[in-house]
């Protein structure tokens, strides 16, 4: 696996912000983090019966989907966008989360950075450095045209519709999902390492889950910055820390989607009491 895109994350965080200390900031009157896509209660052009397992969106090699053998497109389901690490792609998403998906009937859609990393950290790579903030690039409207198929294709939940990433995926997953609140519900972001200005008011859930001996990506950030400033901008935030490493615990993604779909309280609680 590829690291090249993670170095940089950390670094953004001294940005100053005049929402949050320790939030990275960019421009916000480009509104280029803003998600058009939402799901079709109409299903115009729906398949009234694909396939269940993995499988590529139609004319979308880049973003794979799971379905569920439970799906039934005459009931909505649920629905979670995976975010990938550096180096990875969306197929090893889907291979971490689709045992849960299986088990709680949830549509999985993992689209491909265009590059080895998201946009935002290939960005910051070029510019160490240089005293700017890297902005959104091309990644928001490839992930912005997945959905759309998606959501037109599929028979998904308005109301349970999350976004979860890893590493770097975590990070961009983060700042995207925090400024589309009003479509991802909740995030749920491993191990993440950077948080861009949140324009609006903050809402929804956010949970955060994080080794405390990580070292590719520390966890005092996402302790001591991230989960206070998302609680300060009105996220219901729970930080979920562990004895580990940079890793996606079988155990913490179970328990992220019990908290999820079903509001099942994590064994860690809320901020500054998780362990």
């Amino acid at each position: 696996m590829r690291w090249r895109g993670l170095s940089v994350c950390l670094v953004i965080l001294i940005a100053a912000s005049s929402v949050a200390p320790g939030v990275a900031e960019t421009n916000p009157a480009g509104a280029l983090w803003d998600i058009q896509a939402r799901p079709d209660t109409q299903g115009a052009e729906r398949d009234p019966a694909p396939d269940a397992g993995m499988d590529s969106l139609p004319g979308m090699s880049w973003a794979k989907v799971y379905i569920p053998t439970s799906y039934d497109p005459e009931r909505p389901a649920p629905m979670a966008l995976l975010l990938h690490g550096s180096g990875d792609r969306g197929h090893t998403m889907i291979r971490a989360f689709r045992d849960l998906a299986e088990e709680h009937g949830v549509i999985l859609l993992a689209p491909d950075a265009l590059d080895y990393s998201w946009d935002i950290m290939v960005a910051g790579a070029r510019l160490r450095g240089v005293k700017r903030v890297p902005d959104w690039g091309p990644d928001v409207d490839r992930i912005d045209s997945a959905l759309q198929e998606a959501f037109a294709t599929f028979a998904v939940d308005p109301k349970r519709v999350s976004l979860i990433g890893f590493s770097d995926g975590a990070g961009y997953g983060l700042s995207l999902g925090a400024n589309n609140a009003d479509l991802f519900e909740t995030v749920i972001a491993f191990a993440p390492g950077l948080l861009m200005r949140v324009n609006g008011e903050g809402r929804g859930r956010v949970m955060l889950v994080h080794g405390e001996r990580d070292e590719v990506l520390p966890v005092k950030p996402t302790k001591d910055i991230f989960a206070p400033a998302l609680k300060q901008l009105g996220f219901n935030v729970q930080l979920r820390l562990f004895d580990g490493g940079h890793v996606m615990p079988e155990n913490l993604r179970e328990e992220a989607f019990d908290w999820w779909l079903d509001g099942v309280p994590t064994s860690g609680g809320t901020v500054g009491t998780a362990r």
